[in-house]
């Protein structure tokens, strides 16, 4: 016979490592992993078709952050989610082209945008993700700095990148 629990010793918590190795019964999500491969994949072959491989890339790095974000549910809010994604992703690469090449401008705004998109832990797990893709792109946006011109092709590329994911 077990003795009955007690209430002075605290309950034991899952191996947090054990959570991350173990697998659960269920079926793979197969036309899921299709459909990211279609959305990654897409961008890249039409860049190589036009000669613009560069501008593919970045559409396909937007469609890849963008569809991280989709975690089922309706589709009315997928849409809103990966939309208000693709936007912040869009203003990230923006704002971090313009700012790479000054590092006294790049390091406080990485700054108040990880502590912006940290707060975003706040509301959901799905806000969560879409804050961390944000911060991901602005830390490779300021690794690759340009000016106006260049700041306004990645908007463009990843808004397109974005809406292919949609």
């Amino acid at each position: 016979m077990t003795d009955p629990p007690n209430p002075d010793t605290p309950p034991v918590r899952p191996n947090p490592l054990r959570a991350l190795v173990e697998l659960e019964p269920g079926k793979p999500a197969i036309a899921a992993g299709l459909r990211m491969a279609v959305t990654i994949i897409g961008p890249i072959v039409a860049g190589m078709v036009t000669g613009y491989l560069d501008a593919g890339l970045m559409a396909s790095v937007a469609a890849l952050e963008v569809g991280l974000t989709d975690d089922g549910g309706p589709y009315a809010r997928r849409l809103v989610r990966m939309c208000v994604t693709t936007v912040g992703l869009a203003v990230s690469v923006f704002v971090a082209t313009l700012a790479g090449s000054r590092l006294w401008l790049a390091v406080p705004l990485t700054l108040v945008w990880a502590f912006g998109c940290g707060l975003t832990n706040l509301f959901s797990n799905a806000a969560a993700t879409a804050g961390m893709v944000t911060l991901v792109v602005l830390a490779v946006g300021i690794g690759l700095p340009g000016d106006l011109g260049i700041a306004s092709d990645r908007f463009a590329q990843f808004l397109a990148g974005g809406a292919w994911s949609i």
